[in-house]
């Protein structure tokens, strides 16, 4: 054995240890001079969903720079879906476009997508089929399980609307819902409604004590006062032919937008009243002095409000009742008459006006 060589290894494998022990000498020059901060965490990837981003697609604006349309020609616009969740993240499925119009009655609108390189136009349902308030239109637009937007990605979408008459200030909302959404907001899916229905009226009007002969059928207000001997009540007729025997909900809507005394009046627990009467009137004719025969039966009751709001009058009971008629009257009233010997007045929109009442039956 060469004992040389082996001393001469040994002596290699020493000098390789304290050349790294030397090169690393600067290391023990420093010392703790803390406390140790100790933690655990964890490294996942960033799969949570970012909400879509939606605008018109570029150039494709609706109604172009002027946001003007010609009533009976389809108008053509894009709307572009950007999803910037990453790459992780599931895409956004059974997506649909909802779109809203606001102010202008749903039968004078027509509205389509392009799926495939074909048109298709899609029923657009009254508004107040899903939420309170005036005339207007809602669509959901988009195949039948909607549509995909991947992470990442952007999706372009062809659109078009019609309008059957001119018709101005037209408010458009569009939007990107799925199901959960819907559910999120209480809104049901309009391309497969509710069993829904809603009425309007078909005649109304309101009747003045103080002025008896007085006919009042043609105006855009519904009114209804407490004064002595100067009481005011508004009558509202509705076909109710259609309405089942037997509904789920039936709720009677008004918008109020203007009124006076609101604080005496409750203040002093006074309330507005709906009644039924006798369906032997006509707007055109109707006077305090032919009035209806008011029947003695409190269909609802609602606290007098604010202005500029909406009542609703729940008369599920009395519409789930025998009925004798096609029509179906309804008088309004305040809960007490001749108050004083002042003015104590609300109006209401009437049938003549983009707010009028309704009937919502479900």
């Amino acid at each position: 054995m060469d004992f040389s060589k082996l001393y001469l290894g040994k002596i290699k494998i020493i000098m390789v240890i304290l050349i790294l022990l030397l090169g690393s000498v600067s290391a023990s020059q420093y010392f703790s001079v803390s406390n140790m901060l100790r933690d655990e965490i964890d490294v996942i990837s960033d799969d949570s969903r970012i909400p879509l981003e939606i605008n018109y697609s570029e150039g494709m604006e609706l109604g172009g720079e002027n946001k003007t349309l010609k009533a009976g020609n389809w108008e053509e616009f894009g709307i572009m879906l950007t999803n910037k969740s990453s790459d992780a993240a599931e895409p956004w499925e059974n997506v649909l476009i909802r779109i809203k119009f606001h102010d202008v009655r749903n039968e004078y609108i027509s509205v389509g997508y392009k799926h495939d390189g074909t048109w298709e136009n899609t029923y657009v349902h009254d508004l107040r089929s899903i939420q309170l308030g005036g005339a207007g239109g809602v669509v959901d637009l988009g195949p039948e399980g909607g549509w995909t937007v991947k992470p990442q990605t952007t999706e372009n979408f062809e659109l078009r609307v019609k309008f059957g008459k001119p018709v101005q200030d037209v408010g458009v909302e569009i939007q990107a819902i799925t199901k959960g959404q819907e559910s999120k907001e209480g809104e049901g899916g309009v391309k497969n409604p509710y069993s829904t229905d809603i009425l309007e009226p078909v005649q109304d009007a309101y009747i003045h004590q103080a002025n008896p002969s007085a006919s009042c059928g043609s105006e855009d207000h519904l009114e209804v006062d407490t004064k002595e001997n100067a009481n005011v009540y508004a009558l509202i007729k509705f076909d109710s032919s259609t309405i089942p025997e037997q509904v789920e909900k039936a709720e009677l809507k008004l918008y109020q937008y203007w009124g006076s005394g609101f604080q005496d009046l409750r203040s002093s627990g006074v309330t507005l009243q709906l009644f039924p009467t006798s369906v032997d009137w006509n707007e055109n004719s109707l006077t305090w002095k032919n009035k209806p025969t008011l029947k003695d039966y409190l269909i609802a009751e609602e606290n007098i409000k604010r202005t500029k709001r909406w009542y609703t009058f729940d008369i599920t009971n009395y519409v789930n009742s025998p009925r004798k008629s096609d029509d179906m009257s309804l008088l309004l009233k305040f809960g007490k008459d001749n108050f004083d010997n002042r003015e104590r007045r609300i109006r209401f929109t009437s049938r003549c006006g983009i707010k009028a009442p309704y009937l919502f039956i479900k």
